[in-house]
């Protein structure tokens, strides 16, 4: 009895396609086998016992018995003691099919599953922002005012304002004269760090000097009731200092103390940032009465369209304030400081004029 044992295990049992089975008693080659049987592969059988996740099961214990086949390549050897089948290449292209689909329908139920979750994420961030949108920037200081969106309320108790409110969401200080006021928060005007001066931004550029209107930057300085004529006489104040890039204004704010009765103005080509500079200036004048009326800051590119600004000998200070470095090669010409470009600052300055420089880069400090 032991014998036949023996016997039957040292043998190659092949499953034929057509429910045929096959035994060898001897190793052999898959290839040996599929040029025999031509259109056929050959797959090892292999069987395992799994949990059944639903409960319901074949076997006992819950359990289920799971049949896998692995198709061999041909220089595989069928080893003595292991169950084989043939499998047709039909068979074969249907399995595949069906492990593509479900690889398929696995990527889209993933791809759906985040593409909620980002929706999800977006909504949240709108419903965060909501509350402190980002609105498109005024062309003058004084259009604040008329559009609303500086808003002044004040309480007198016994002959002093005691505070000042703006619509924003801003952080408060206290003036000399003991009034608060709400000045704007930088985090509230994000902009990018770095600005291509080369493209064409829009935004609306005086077609010489004379036609800007300087009543709206500076009230204090200038008569509202002038008309368009008296504007132009040459006793008006003219802007003495230049601050271009500004950036957020504190070098204007610095200044403006310091030179009361000289006009200066600050040039920034980042929208965001431009309208950050209007506000916190406003909110200078309220608090400050009779102190910063003579800053001012426009958007525009002052690589382009300085010439449109000022006039001959106009200007007697000028200041770069670390200016964008650009350090790649390509972008050497979106410098503000260049060759090119030292004409039309001349042009602008005086005789005697000044230009302030001040960069963290080496390179360009020792050029």
């Amino acid at each position: 009895m032991g014998n036949c044992q023996a016997s039957d295990a040292a043998k190659v049992v092949i499953q034929q396609a057509d429910g045929r089975v096959q035994r060898l008693y001897w190793s052999t080659s898959a290839g040996e086998i599929m040029r025999s049987n031509p259109d056929h592969y050959v797959a090892v059988v292999t069987r395992y016992i799994s949990g059944d996740p639903g409960g319901s099961s074949t076997g006992a214990g819950g359990s289920l018995r799971v049949t896998r086949l692995r198709i061999l390549k041909q220089k595989d050897i069928l080893i003595v003691g292991q169950v084989f089948r043939m499998v047709t290449q039909q068979e074969v292209r249907k399995a595949l099919q069906a492990w593509k689909q479900g690889r398929m329908r696995k990527a889209q139920a993933e791809m759906m599953k985040r593409q909620h979750k980002n929706r999800l994420q977006r909504s949240a961030r709108g419903r965060r922002r909501s509350s402190h949108q980002w609105h498109p920037s005024l062309q003058s200081i004084s259009e604040l005012e008329a559009d609303g969106s500086f808003k002044m309320s004040s309480k007198t108790q016994n002959g002093k304002q005691l505070h000042t409110s703006m619509s924003r969401k801003d952080s408060k200080t206290t003036g000399g004269n003991g009034q608060s006021v709400r000045l704007p928060r930088k985090r509230f005007y994000r902009a990018r760090a770095h600005s291509n001066p080369l493209s064409d931004s829009h935004f609306p550029i005086p077609i010489s000097p004379s036609d800007i209107d300087y009543s709206h930057h500076y009230p204090r300085f200038f008569d509202s009731k002038h008309d368009e004529h008296d504007k132009g006489v040459m006793c008006l104040p003219k802007v003495r200092f230049a601050d271009i890039g500004c950036g957020f204004g504190g070098l204007l704010v610095k200044l403006s103390p310091l030179f009361p009765e000289t006009l200066m103005i600050g040039m920034e080509l980042r929208d965001k940032v431009t309208e950050y500079v209007k506000e916190r200036i406003l909110a200078l004048r309220a608090s400050n009465p009779g102190q910063y009326d003579n800053i001012s800051v426009v958007r525009t590119n002052s690589m382009k369209y300085l010439p449109n600004y000022f006039c001959k000998g106009q200007l007697s200070k000028m200041f770069f304030l670390f200016p964008d470095p650009h350090f790649k090669e390509k972008n050497h010409r979106r410098r503000v400081i260049s060759p090119q470009l030292l004409d039309e600052y001349a042009f602008a300055l005086e005789v005697g004029g000044i230009i302030y420089t001040i960069t963290d880069v080496e390179e360009l400090e020792i050029g």
